[in-house]
């Protein structure tokens, strides 16, 4: 292959790269029952009883649902977004990128208290029967009503106290692969792969997003040595560094970064069997590939890999990257 070729190839395998970091509530549909139950080596998250996602029927209420996930953190809605990235400098959107590591247009900055968008995160402990305190928020008070109908109590830390109604989302996801999903993980390694017809170019695992970055730069500039940085800093741009993800079986996905930004996804089982997940950033829809696409799952040890695979072809060569993000569970 002409060194010239080699180049544009090399440049095109980052951009597929950069396609599956650069963009990542969702609503989990019926999805098929794998039976069974977790090995071992996954116990009970310390709050599966707590886990639940209440959505808010009151439409004078500022919030929009209120969900405490099984692994200890709490995810609120507000009606109001509070501002827009484009008032924030900082915050860059990827038009035209999907991935499952970030949304276009979905990152806020903030965990506990949030800049703009209309998400806050943060931990929570339960304090006593159907009572919470939100770090850095304030306390909640649940009270079950008829069927699926609650009553929120919530008194922020600023003294403001909303009473409101709300319904409790149904747990739809169930079996084994989602008994082991729905918890809160780190990511504990990265690994990128590149195939040219079928034949590996690099296959590379960093500890970090950038580590990674920095390796791939590294093989690019031994095969060509005019390949550089720029060449990859310019099709990835400023993606966050993604370092904690939380799953819930009312279907919420969310990615929290080392900047402390955050983003909010949904996601369901394509094939609970075969560890095959959809995710999108709209949770009315999954079949826009601007905002949503695909991922495999697998579960080795107390390890979970996910993996999202491009592919490309034209001019006779096709290209395969893929990323796999290595977690352990969050204690």
């Amino acid at each position: 292959m002409r060194r010239n070729g080699l180049k544009e190839t090399l440049r095109r395998g980052v951009y597929m790269m950069a396609a599956v970091l650069a963009a990542c509530t969702m609503t989990a549909c019926g999805s098929d029952d794998d039976g069974g139950t977790p090995p071992p080596e996954f116990t009970t998250p310390a709050y599966e009883a707590s886990a639940a996602k209440f959505d808010i029927t009151d439409t004078d209420a500022p919030y929009s649902s209120v969900e405490l996930t099984a692994g200890g953190n709490y995810i609120i809605r507000l009606r109001e977004i509070t501002g827009s990235p484009e008032e924030d400098p900082n915050v860059q959107p990827a038009p035209g990128r999907v991935s499952f590591a970030a949304g276009p247009g979905q990152v806020a900055e903030g965990t506990r208290a949030t800049v703009w968008s209309n998400i806050l995160y943060g931990k929570y402990t339960k304090t006593g029967d159907n009572e919470y305190t939100l770090e850095g928020y304030g306390k909640l008070t649940v009270t079950q009503k008829d069927g699926s109908a609650v009553s929120l109590h919530m008194v922020r830390t600023d003294g403001q106290e909303y009473t409101i109604s709300g319904n409790k989302a149904g747990n739809t996801a169930t079996g084994a692969n989602t008994d082991m999903l729905c918890r809160t993980w780190n990511i504990v390694e990265m690994r990128s792969y590149a195939r040219l017809n079928g034949n590996t170019l690099y296959d590379i695992t960093a500890g970090s997003l950038s580590e990674l970055v920095g390796k791939i730069v590294e093989w690019g500039k031994s095969m060509d040595d005019s390949f550089s940085e720029e060449d990859v800093s310019g099709l990835l741009g400023d993606i966050p560094e993604p370092r904690q993800f939380v799953f819930s079986k009312s279907g919420t996905y969310m990615v929290l970064y080392e900047n402390d930004m955050l983003a909010v996804s949904t996601w369901r089982w394509k094939d609970q069997n075969a560890g095959v997940m959809q995710y999108s950033w709209n949770p009315d829809t999954f079949n826009d590939a601007y905002i949503a696409g695909e991922v495999t799952t697998a579960f080795s040890g107390k390890r979970l890999e996910i993996t999202e695979v491009k592919t490309d072809s034209e001019d006779g060569y096709s290209m395969q990257v893929g990323v796999v993000y290595i977690l352990e569970e969050a204690k």
